[in-house]
């Protein structure tokens, strides 16, 4: 048996906008939990991410809905988290890692990443497409970053 880390997929997000598709153990998009059964260990990446339709504080209240709705998904369908290195070391199973895609999510206000760190999100990723407070992404016409 092996064991899998995969470092992401849009789940999360596919299932937050629209419940008709299923829930993180059984679906019709990216990843099902019911898939890593045949592994040793497998360990998936939810990558949370705030559409650029959502600007400023729009962002940070989808992401910070999102999330909410994530995490209470994931206990009642018994789904661990990982939240420190200790967490790595389990014998078999599947746990996942919550991380967000782009720094839209924190708006203007870095605080927000003690925000996120107490719910649980361990990676961030500081630009998507578009501009936000950390960076420019490469779909931008700016040079700056």
């Amino acid at each position: 048996m092996y064991n899998v880390f995969d470092a992401h997929c849009d789940t999360a997000y596919e299932l937050y906008n629209d419940k008709a598709k299923g829930n993180f153990r059984e679906n019709i998009i990216h990843f099902q939990v019911k898939n890593t059964l045949s592994y040793r260990k497998y360990i998936q990446l939810f990558a949370l991410w705030a559409n650029p339709e959502y600007d400023n504080e729009d962002a940070v209240t989808f992401m910070k809905n999102m999330l909410d709705e994530t995490l209470l998904s994931f206990k009642e369908q018994e789904i661990e988290i990982i939240k420190d290195a200790g967490d790595f070391d389990f014998n078999s199973g599947f746990k996942a890692i919550l991380g967000i895609e782009g720094g839209r999510a924190l708006y203007d206000n870095p605080e927000n990443l003690y925000y996120y760190h107490e719910k649980g999100i361990r990676c961030l990723t500081l630009t998507w497409n578009g501009v936000n407070l950390l960076g420019y992404a490469s779909d931008t016409s700016q040079d700056e970053g």
